[in-house]
């Protein structure tokens, strides 16, 4: 995953955007290289369009050859979802996952992605208000953290992702706890706090 506030994937001169975090650094910088060279992509196309963008087979896709060949050339990335990060006042950046397997980004997926860009929104929002790219990073972690908290819920108590968001907001306000630290519960052990609604 890669979040960057930038046009799209990369600066100009393909290196990745100045604010951005990602699961895999390595892979992260290749792919900013090949988006930069091919001039075309998913999160590019995202960025400028406002849509949300899913290759589901990057070795039959024809929307963008050149960074379609490059990514199976040089990275396992098999299928990608783009999806645009939208304040108020425009477009921020893109939120990208990359999956080493075809077809994996299903609706339910989407709906995934974009929770999580909401949250990346405002993560990045709050950090450009304090004007601190150590702060964006502490939020994007944070961010990912509460992702990845929605999917266990999701999964487990076979909620949508936004039912599965306000489970995690009402064991907040019960506990009198951090949204990020109650979402760290499920991602360490995998439950909530033992709470009638968390069943």
């Amino acid at each position: 995953m890669q979040v960057g506030r930038c046009r799209g994937h990369a600066d100009p001169d393909g290196q990745p955007a100045r604010l951005t975090a990602s699961t895999d650094e390595d892979l992260a910088s290749r792919i900013a290289g090949i988006a930069g060279a091919a001039g075309a992509s998913p999160g590019i196309t995202a960025f400028e369009s406002g849509k949300v963008v899913v290759c589901s087979h990057l070795a039959v896709s024809d929307q963008y050859p050149d960074y379609c060949k490059g990514m199976l050339a040089a990275t396992p990335v098999k299928s990608v979802l783009s999806v645009p990060l939208q304040s108020a006042d425009g477009p921020l950046g893109v939120l990208t996952c990359y999956a080493d397997r075809r077809e994996a980004f299903d609706e339910s997926a989407v709906e995934v992605a974009r929770t999580l860009g909401d949250l990346a929104v405002l993560a990045i929002e709050a950090a450009l208000g304090e004007d601190e790219s150590d702060n964006l990073q502490l939020a994007l972690l944070r961010a990912r953290t509460i992702g990845a908290a929605i999917g266990i819920r999701m999964e487990r108590r076979q909620l949508n992702a936004d039912d599965a968001f306000t489970l995690l907001g009402r064991v907040s306000q019960h506990t009198n706890t951090k949204l990020a630290e109650v979402a760290a519960k499920p991602v360490e052990t995998g439950d909530l706090p033992d709470l009638p609604w968390s069943a």
